[in-house]
């Protein structure tokens, strides 16, 4: 039987018969297969910026080498990893006492990077060229952050050959940025932490569209905490609370690791440090046109250790400019 309007009263209600329930469940099937559709599109580049759709280009000036259609994003990370044969090696929401650096691989569209810059410069066509993560890589990991102490003669201390590991990182993670800071124009590290409900993947592929957005400009890097996305709303709450105070000192042992980077002048080739002007007493650091060359000696960490470490490079400062 076909539909039939009815009047209740002052209304007209469309009718549906017994029969006709075929339709319903028809237009229910077409619904949830036209959503399935749309969440199946995966993952592309968000729309252009109202700024580069005015006709502003970010990527005038890019370097030859970071005009690919593939992206390296550094990753950091105290997800326990998650080893399969023949793959890639990736990352679970359980958390890890030790904290590992990696590079991944994220391809943006199917063409040219020619193709790549017209669609990402067109509100039109940004936002469907697709994403995906190709590769994933840990370079190096730090010693477990839960070490005992051990007794060398008669007192407890560091175990020597872990502080050695530890070094050894830091070394390797100063290489990776220098190499990396060397090939942009802008010496600038830009991390992008994740929310809850994330998995390890989510970071790679936010940073990437940031990063390519912002001009693949400096060098991007994605932290990646052990969030869990497979819970429910209020377990996975509950979990990643608790990770995100786990995630606490070992995203901060990175930031230094980070920063360590710019202070390390054998790393990044710049020279020495350079004191110019008045200092904070009035003392002009300059003398006969020449500059006093000082370096720092530790990672500053917090305010007090920056205060300590500027007056003793204002100090170092004057005594080489008195003797210029």
């Amino acid at each position: 039987m076909p539909a039939a309007m009815r009047k209740d009263g002052g209304r007209q209600i469309l009718s549906i018969p017994h029969r006709s329930r075929s339709a319903r469940w028809a237009i229910a099937l077409l619904c949830g297969f036209s959503i399935a559709l749309a969440g199946c599109k995966g993952r592309t580049l968000p729309l252009t910026p109202n700024l580069y759709a005015s006709g502003e280009n970010p990527f005038l000036d890019l370097p030859e080498s970071l005009r690919t259609t593939d992206v390296e994003i550094l990753y950091v990370t105290d997800r326990e990893p998650i080893f399969s044969e023949g793959a890639d090696i990736t990352y679970g929401a359980g958390r890890s006492p030790s904290v590992a650096f990696g590079q991944a691989t994220v391809s943006m569209g199917e063409g040219s990077w020619e193709d790549l810059l017209t669609s990402t410069l067109d509100r039109r066509k940004s936002n469907s060229v697709p994403i995906a993560v190709t590769s994933v890589e840990e370079l190096f990991r730090f010693p477990s952050s839960i070490t005992p102490p051990v007794l060398i003669d008669g007192q407890y201390v560091n175990d020597p050959q872990v502080t050695a590991d530890r070094q050894i990182a830091k070394e390797a993670a100063w290489g990776e940025l220098a190499t990396r800071l060397a090939a942009s124009p802008t010496k600038d590290v830009y991390i992008y932490v994740h929310g809850i409900r994330n998995g390890f993947r989510a970071p790679l592929y936010r940073m990437a569209q940031l990063w390519h957005m912002m001009g693949r400009t400096g060098v991007p890097v994605a932290y990646a905490w052990p969030a869990n996305p497979k819970l429910g709303f209020l377990r996975s709450y509950t979990h990643d609370r608790e990770s995100g105070e786990f995630t606490v000192f070992h995203f901060r042992r990175a930031l230094e690791v980070i920063a360590g980077a710019y202070l390390k002048k054998s790393k990044l080739g710049s020279g020495a440090w350079i004191m110019t002007g008045i200092d904070c007493e009035g003392f002009d650091l300059r003398r006969s046109g020449t500059l006093g060359r000082v370096e720092f000696d530790d990672l500053v960490q917090d305010a007090g250790g920056a205060r300590v470490e500027l007056v003793r490079l204002a100090k170092l400062a004057r005594k080489s400019a008195d003797n210029g």
